[in-house]
């Protein structure tokens, strides 16, 4: 028990300022860092532009953790500020794998989990204390289908039909309901050989769309979903 703390609380300080640096590199210079939060090998790191960032107020962060007793090897680490009067909260998560249905039902219940007790207050959870919700990362959703059936589509104008078995399509993601997704335009991005673009099967892995990010609220919509 005391190792499962002991990496539930690890944090790489020097590692985390390298990759704010690295993203704060990547934006144009008018954007300021926000907030940000870790857990384990999860980062969330939130940026605003500096001519509305007197607009932000009331930072505040949380973690839930759902993996093995609790250890954090898998949950979420969230965001929330209000800017100017709306309420915006955002949730990187990482639940559990797994292609068998009682990985999908314990995926469903990471994601249950995440929903009620991300800020949780007076019963209450991220989606009543928010006007506005990202939730996103590796919510590690799968291809319900054999491997076999899966590679002679890859690579085909029909890649796309895949979705058709994707968990979160059809209805096996139950948790995450109130959430919307943009439209999928791309292939399944799990999982990619480092370097390649040739998918790694090993173990009959399907390849599946397993990265993937969520929203909820009036008048949100996505300008752009791509891999």
């Amino acid at each position: 028990p005391a190792n499962i703390l002991q990496y539930a609380n690890f944090v790489d300080p020097a590692r985390e300022a390298a990759l704010e640096t690295s993203v704060a590199n990547a934006l144009p210079s008018e954007f300021l860092p926000v907030h940000r939060v870790s857990m384990v090998g999860l980062l969330l790191l939130v940026f605003v532009r500096e001519d509305v960032a007197t607009c932000v107020s009331h930072v505040d962060n949380d973690r839930v953790r759902v993996g093995f007793a609790g250890g954090g090897n898998k949950g979420a680490v969230a965001l929330r500020f209000r800017f100017g009067g709306v309420r915006l909260a955002f949730l990187n998560c990482h639940l559990a794998a797994g292609e068998t249905e009682a990985n999908a039902s314990e995926r469903n219940a990471n994601g249950r989990d995440v929903v009620s007790q991300a800020f949780g207050e007076h019963s209450k959870g991220v989606l009543q204390v928010s006007d506005a919700v990202w939730l996103f990362g590796d919510l590690n959703f799968r291809v319900q289908a054999k491997l076999e059936e899966v590679l002679p589509i890859l690579g085909t104008r029909n890649v796309l039909s895949l979705l058709d078995k994707d968990q979160r399509t059809v209805g096996g993601a139950s948790s995450m309901s109130a959430f919307e997704e943009a439209k999928i335009s791309f292939a399944p991005t799990y999982k990619l050989q480092r370097g390649s673009d040739s998918y790694d099967t090993a173990g009959s892995r399907v390849p599946s769309w397993t990265d993937r990010i969520l929203f909820r609220g009036p008048g949100t919509k996505c300008l752009g979903y791509n891999s």
